[in-house]
């Protein structure tokens, strides 16, 4: 297989022999249909943040790889985990984070109409400023701590139609001053600054975008997935993190569980004697001519009702918007992200309390009794261990 076509090829199925084993993948390789064949496959496409309205992952993580593994009868654990956190929002659709230590500056945040409103959200018993200061603690969404005020203030202020005009808030750190903001953040001082963003003389948009995933597909201590032939490794995998994760977590994740998919995958190929052939394809048609628009109402759906704020309605209306569009005759690249949404949203909608970055307003608590995990796949209904 040319090193060209692999790089360029996005791969939207797998296929399985007369036995179920996986041995090959069909996709598209510069707008041509393409197949390929082999005795054992490595699942490492990454998360899915590119199937939701707000993200900072590369396009191409669009759960795919998920997809592929949910059809060939792989388990998935986890899928109500992911990480959500504050980011820039501009026309121009640039993907950049703002860091923890940003807030450690105090910023002011003002909605569309001029107005702040993060003391809106607090409880009588939380200080703004202190949910502020928590917030220079962990980039990310979670409930663990008072700074997940300072995510749904934003949050719902997007909702609810009083953003800035790229669909964010005001963030204002200009009162730190230029000498302040190259020593506390430089990096992101000067990256924003060659973008054309001074944050020492101007507030900027920010918004909320999908960045990392906890779960995924379900793997053994050699990233065996269960179905013969397919091993996967990396953020396409679940089980290595929990309701949250670490920073820096992902890269020993990717370092560990790819070397021994690896090791196992070469030892499984070394096993057969040929490549079997598969014995069946859906057939389906890989890209349709309405694609972008049904996959922007897809991730808008999903932005809304599967990210920081979660309840049993909007979860609800979610996998029924999931439902009616499976049956609208789907590209494969379509149903992929169909499928990526049913499984968030089936998992959120069983876990009925909040934990890590799991947030449900109506099931605010958490519960002992949920310290268990969801684990779904195609075969059976949701089950829990």
């Amino acid at each position: 297989i040319g090193v060209e076509l692999l790089e360029n090829m996005a791969i939207f199925e797998l296929l399985r022999d007369a036995d179920g084993c996986v041995c090959g993948a069909r996709g598209i390789c510069k707008g041509e249909e393409q197949i390929i064949y082999c005795r054992s496959l490595i699942l490492a496409t990454g998360g899915a943040g590119a199937v939701f309205q707000r993200n900072v992952t590369p396009n191409t993580q669009n759960g795919d790889g998920w997809a592929m593994a949910y059809a060939c009868g792989c388990s998935f654990v986890n899928m109500e985990f992911f990480q959500i956190g504050p980011a820039i929002a501009t026309a121009s659709g640039m993907k950049y984070i703002i860091h923890s230590h940003m807030w450690s500056l105090m910023p002011i945040m003002r909605n569309g109409q001029g107005k702040q409103f993060l003391h809106s959200y607090c409880p009588t018993e939380v200080q703004p400023e202190e949910a502020v200061r928590l917030k220079a603690m962990s980039y990310p969404f979670s409930v663990r701590t008072d700074a997940k005020y300072v995510d749904i203030a934003i949050f719902r202020e997007i909702m609810a139609g009083r953003n800035t005009p790229n669909g964010g808030v005001w963030f204002d750190v200009t009162h730190a001053g230029k000498a302040r903001l190259a020593k506390v953040q430089p990096i992101t001082y000067e990256h924003l600054l060659h973008a054309g963003i001074d944050l020492a003389r101007e507030p900027v948009e920010l918004t909320l975008a999908v960045q990392n995933f906890n779960g995924g597909v379900q793997i053994d201590e050699n990233g065996f997935t269960g179905v013969r032939g397919l091993y996967a490794a990396g953020e396409v995998t679940g089980g290595v993190h929990g309701s949250d994760r670490p920073g820096g977590n992902n890269l020993t994740d990717t370092q560990v569980f790819g070397h021994r998919a690896g090791r196992s995958a070469a030892q499984y190929a070394a096993g057969l004697n040929n490549a079997a052939k598969p014995i069946r394809s859906s057939q389906a048609k890989l890209r349709a001519e309405n694609d972008r628009a049904v996959q922007d109402e897809i991730a808008k759906v999903f932005y809304k009702n599967l990210t920081i704020v979660r309840n049993a309605t909007g979860l609800k209306n979610t996998l029924a918007f999931i439902e009616e569009a499976s049956g609208l005759d789907p590209s494969q690249a379509v149903q992929n992200r169909l499928i990526v949404g049913r499984l968030i949203a089936q998992a959120a909608l069983t876990r009925a309390e909040s934990r890590g970055t799991h947030y449900r307003e109506d099931y605010p608590k958490t519960d002992a009794a949920w310290n268990r995990r969801i684990v779904l796949n195609k075969a059976s209904s949701t089950r829990e261990n």
